[in-house]
């Protein structure tokens, strides 16, 4: 063998040796890819996450400053239509009150009603037998005294401005606004209350 093969044998070595270390170095190389493919995914998982809940976020602030700045003016008002039925009414001219539960308490006599949604101007009513019953036994009281007035030469008597105006009446409505507000309809308790007309 000579000088020249000798030559060519070690840089053949030299070659085969920088090869394999290339190809070790690929394979490492390809291997770190891989590893940073996966960490780029894996941010980019956690990035579009984020991204969701910056985006829920954004929503729930905008619901409720949607809430707090809502304009909605659901007024009610509660009075005897007929003999034990009394009537909740949705006063305003605009807003429809949602999921609303309507508790009206005549004496001990307590009725509750709900109703997914009152327009404005619709009504929940609720029945009171007892309250009819006993505005009945009223006006018989009140036509019994008025006779016993009239055979002893009185116009009237001044029991008669007392009789049925004995009752206590607690009205409340509980509902929410367009955007889920929470409202409370609680008008100061009314006492000396009559259970309809008495005439």
């Amino acid at each position: 063998m000579d000088a020249g093969d000798w030559i060519g044998a070690v840089t053949g070595g030299i070659g085969a040796i920088t090869g394999v270390t290339g190809i070790v170095y690929a394979v490492k190389a390809n291997a770190k890819s891989a590893e940073a493919t996966t960490a780029a995914n894996t941010a980019n998982d956690l990035a579009r996450e984020a991204n969701r809940y910056a985006d829920e976020a954004s929503t729930m602030m905008r619901g409720q400053v949607a809430r707090e700045t809502e304009r909605h003016d659901v007024t009610w008002s509660g009075g005897w239509v007929q003999p034990g039925l009394y009537r909740v009414t949705n006063q305003d001219s605009e807003y429809t009150a949602h999921k609303v539960t309507v508790r009206v308490v005549v004496d001990e006599e307590v009725q509750t009603e709900y109703r997914e949604q009152i327009p404005p101007g619709a009504a929940v009513e609720l029945s009171f037998p007892a309250a009819a019953e006993r505005l009945m036994e009223e006006r018989r009281e009140l036509r019994r005294q008025r006779e016993r007035a009239a055979r002893t030469a009185w116009m009237s008597s001044p029991a008669d401005a007392f009789v049925g105006r004995d009752h206590c009446i607690e009205e409340r409505a509980t509902w929410q606004t367009d955007f889920g507000t929470p409202k409370v309809w609680e008008p100061k308790q009314r006492r000396l209350a009559t259970l309809g007309d008495l005439e």
